[in-house]
């Protein structure tokens, strides 16, 4: 088997490579725009079963949080899907809404931008091998 790409099939890996890590990078940065960090203690953690009984049964964590911001306190905010390591009473990093401190999710969620970079990663290592080696497959 012999799979053989053109350079300007490198280039093009390059171009979607770089393209996709200058997006996660914009993902990652603006995500927590507006957002301030503090310390929230867990109230307590609810489980919902999703199709409970089914093969497909998946279990979704919500941790309820209480917070303070300039004096005030928040309570039974729920940081929503959740890993299931929150413990009651344990203390847990959030960022709060700086426009509406009711609102608070948990941190280091980085969402789509995370996988975006890793997959530029990978397509800039595809591009650069193939341009180095002139194919990525020979037999």
């Amino acid at each position: 088997m012999r799979l053989r790409w053109s350079r300007k099939a490198a280039i093009w890996l390059a171009a979607l490579g770089a393209a996709l890590a200058v997006a996660g990078v914009v993902m990652l940065t603006t995500a927590n725009a507006g957002w301030k960090e503090t310390t929230a203690t867990v109230l307590h953690v609810d489980e919902t079963l999703l199709n409970a009984g089914q093969e497909n049964e998946q279990a979704v964590y919500s941790a309820f949080v209480e917070y303070t911001v300039d004096g005030r306190l928040y309570t039974e905010v729920d940081l929503g899907g959740t890993r299931p390591e929150y413990r009651k009473g344990a203390s847990v990093a959030v960022l709060y809404d700086v426009a509406d401190p009711a609102r608070a999710k948990p941190k280091g969620q980085g969402g789509f931008g995370v996988y975006a970079v890793g997959l530029s990663a990978l397509l800039l290592i595809l591009a650069a091998t193939h341009w180095v080696k002139g194919g990525l497959i020979q037999h």
